[in-house]
């Protein structure tokens, strides 16, 4: 589950889950309503598949990488994207993930450019639930 929050000049999600890979879900999903305003594919939509990958110290790093990936999929190749299919962790430190996609060339407008994910105050907490605030440059 996502939810968009008020930050001062930029914006930011919060991210809940009950799991590790629902947390990264979560938060490619927000990136996902961020950069398109939708939450699910369009109707008679041709979609591919659009595969990312991050490594990194830790899941912070991760996170961000990943959300990277994806707003540089879209914002230079002209992917747009739609949903997740999935995410996986391996066992090296890595995560990749599964996006639904209009291809490149497929009329993918964006509703918002967001320059980036930021580090800003990013800390992935985990007592029972996954959660956390990312906050996006735009």
């Amino acid at each position: 589950m996502f939810r968009p929050v008020e930050h001062q000049a930029d914006i930011a999600l919060e991210v809940t889950a009950t799991s590790r890979e629902g947390l990264f879900r979560g938060a490619l999903e927000g990136l996902i309503y961020f950069l398109t305003g939708m939450t699910s594919p369009g109707e008679g939509e041709a979609l591919r598949e659009l595969t990312l990958t991050s490594s990194g110290f830790d899941d912070e790093e991760r996170l961000v990488g990943l959300l990277s990936e994806l707003l540089y999929a879209a914002q230079v190749f002209n992917w747009g994207p739609r949903c997740v299919k999935k995410v996986d962790f391996d066992g090296d430190g890595s995560v990749g993930s599964v996006i639904l996609a209009v291809p490149q060339g497929g009329g993918a407008n964006l509703a918002r450019e967001i320059k980036a994910a930021t580090y800003h105050k990013l800390k992935i907490i985990h007592n029972g639930v996954w959660r956390v605030n990312i906050v996006f440059d735009v």
